[in-house]
């Protein structure tokens, strides 16, 4: 190793970095560099540092880091324009590759459905976790394999190493990924219980788990800006851990040792890409252990399918078509920050959600503005409502203002967040068992519409004051 002295300072403009995973993807490649001593990435400002005796070209390290998508040029040049690669026209056969996913999908969708397989769907607090679940099965799988693929083919590579020196018994890739995916998740489950758990002790009420969801869709939403690389201040939003965990994982992904894959596995929650975080604020937001544990289990096993091929998939794909179908899937996460804010926004009583806007557009449908129509009930003061784990019904009540209003409330194996049942403009607020019956009382003294919801505001309802 060559002195400091002795090796000369490259300053690096890095673009597209998103999160602390990036930085790692550019430190693995600057590494493999013949010449390059020491390297150091910091993705929020966009910059990398290399050491070196012998000073790479540009194109090089642009072709090195050009698999993930990268640019570079010298830090001097960072206020001119972004540096111009080819870009490959994405065509429809590229389209095309991901049709079998997708079917995938729709088939264990349709299968579920047939034989009323609902839980863990439908029977959390969660949000829909088959958003969850598709997030994961393609931006989050695939931000998540760039960075800790490499990590576990680097793993495959050094035993297969040591297997063909003779220093080792002979182990099929899949044995490596195996035992790398399940270690993942349990690690992954693990920490969706304790964020789940964490966010419930900080919950001193549902008014506080509700202004915790609203956080959490902001927060949510902030990360996928970052992934669409909508401007440089996202970046801020990435939570990052310590450097020296990070280093701490790469290292171990050198190892030729026996459990390596499994050891890295465990590791893998400190170097999560920015879709990742916002799925485990999305857990700490649920305010309940096993909520999120089913978030973070439900997301991991969406990531699972593009790690047994370690890049197959994604190989066989277009950069182009990579590239957009990154954006597009980023959507998902804005569109379950979106609800997020929504759901919470309703719980809190506001007059600005989704809803009301739609109020003021009749030709819009919003999920259940049919349902409440059929649903609905004639003018009466008392009123029944069953509660499940899909909602409310009826989720539209008729009552006179000045007049005292009974709700009988009766609980039918209601697992899901409409057990905790809220009407936030009269104070409100009743948690069923999941079989149980309770009254409320309340008199309106305004005519007007009030909104009923679950403490998520997932499912509501209205009342309708004459």
């Amino acid at each position: 190793m060559n002195d400091d002295q002795n090796l000369k300072k490259i300053e690096l403009k890095i673009y597209g970095m998103t999160c602390n995973s990036c930085e790692v993807l550019v430190l693995q490649k600057f590494k493999q560099i013949a010449g390059i001593e020491k390297a150091y990435a910091h993705y929020k400002e966009g910059k990398a540092e290399i050491y070196c005796t012998v000073e790479p070209t540009m194109s090089y390290l642009q072709e090195m880091l050009s698999e993930y998508n990268f640019k570079v040029s010298y830090w001097g040049d960072r206020e001119k324009k972004e540096p111009e690669t080819q870009k490959p026209q994405a065509s429809a056969i590229d389209f095309l590759k991901i049709l079998p996913i997708l079917l995938l999908v729709a088939a264990v969708y349709l299968v579920f459905k047939r034989f009323n397989f609902s839980p863990p769907i439908q029977n959390t607090e969660s949000l829909n976790l088959w958003v969850i679940f598709v997030t994961g099965l393609t931006v989050g799988g695939l931000t998540c394999l760039a960075v800790q693929g490499g990590l576990l083919a680097s793993v495959i590579a050094a035993r297969e190493e040591e297997s063909a020196l003779g220093k080792g018994t002979a182990k099929h890739a899949m044995y490596a990924t195996g035992v790398f995916l399940i270690t993942k998740y349990i690690a992954y489950v693990a920490l969706g219980f304790i964020l789940g758990a964490f966010g419930g002790a900080l919950n001193i009420g549902g008014r506080v788990q509700t202004v915790m969801q609203l956080a959490a869709g902001i927060y949510m939403i902030s990360v996928a800006l970052n992934l669409l690389n909508i401007h440089p201040i996202f970046r801020y939003a990435i939570i990052q851990p310590p450097r020296f965990l990070t280093k701490i994982v790469r290292n171990q992904s050198k190892s030729k040792d026996l459990f390596a894959p499994s050891l890295l596995g465990g590791m893998t929650i400190f170097i999560p890409c920015g879709t990742t975080i916002a799925m485990e604020a999305l857990a700490i937001s649920s305010a309940n252990a096993f909520v999120g544990a089913s978030i973070m289990a439900v997301f991991i096993l969406g990531t699972m399918p593009l790690f047994f091929g370690i890049g197959a998939i994604t190989s066989i794909m277009g950069e182009a078509f990579k590239s957009k179908f990154l954006k597009l899937a980023a959507v998902a996460v804005i569109y379950l920050g979106i609800t997020s804010i929504n759901g919470s926004l309703t719980a809190l009583g506001s007059p600005f959600t989704l809803q009301s806007i739609a109020d003021n557009f009749p030709k819009i449908s919003l999920g259940n503005s049919d349902k409440t129509s059929q649903s609905g009930q004639l003018l009466s003061q008392n009123a029944e409502i069953e509660v499940t784990t899909s909602g409310y019904t009826p989720d539209y009540l008729k009552v006179k203002k000045g007049k005292e209003v009974t709700l009988t409330l009766k609980s039918k194996d209601a697992y899901s967040c409409a057990s905790a049942f809220r009407i936030p403009a009269m104070g409100v607020s009743v948690n069923l068992k999941a079989n149980d019956t309770k009254t409320v009382k309340f008199t309106p003294q305004k005519a007007g519409k009030i909104t009923f919801a679950c403490s998520m505001g997932m499912y509501r309802g209205v009342i309708e004051v004459i």
